[in-house]
């Protein structure tokens, strides 16, 4: 769906969808943090005693709304390789909270 249509549908819903959409929103989870990938086997043995690499993997997941974050793997401080953090999804979700939630005070 383009950016457009979304404001346009946004703009002529009502306030009680807005407040749904927003809800929905802020309790959405979004990966912002992981090392998949930048490891290898000889590492992941020497940090976590298994040259399974499925042992060293974490993914961290912030929620929207609240920030509240979840790890799903191993501890982040003793996991092999580098951390890969990418916040633009986030931060795009964010603002479009953001906009909803002004949108709601508007009406």
């Amino acid at each position: 769906m383009s950016r457009q249509k979304a404001n346009t549908m946004t703009t002529n819903a009502s306030k009680s969808d807005l407040v749904r959409d927003a809800q929905e929103l802020a309790r959405l989870e979004c990966a912002v943090e992981t090392n998949d990938g930048t490891f290898g086997a000889e590492e992941c043995c020497r940090k976590t005693g298994s040259g399974d690499s499925a042992f060293g993997k974490y993914t961290i997941y912030e929620r929207v709304g609240d920030g509240t974050r979840r790890v799903v793997g191993c501890d982040p401080a003793n996991a092999p390789g580098y951390a890969r953090v990418f916040a633009a999804e986030i931060n795009a979700q964010r603002a479009r909270l953001s906009a909803l939630r002004e949108q709601i005070r508007a009406r």
